[in-house]
């Protein structure tokens, strides 16, 4: 079985996608926002083929 996308709820977008790119040499897009749910994201890269995305809910929601 290969997972290939998932998401992942976090509390801090950059801090985890710095800890993605630092300890798991990951690559990442530039992000996205959408101001109708408040909900920040961006897909990251891992030369293996997985693509998970990282999500953080704005605390004002």
């Amino acid at each position: 079985m290969k997972i290939e996308r998932i998401a992942l709820y976090v509390n801090d977008l950059e801090n985890a996608r710095d800890f993605f790119f630092r300890y798991l040499d990951a690559f990442s897009d530039d992000g996205f926002h959408s101001g109708n749910t408040g909900i920040r994201s961006c897909f990251l890269r891992f030369e293996s083929g997985a693509c998970p995305e990282i999500m953080q809910k704005s605390s004002r929601l």
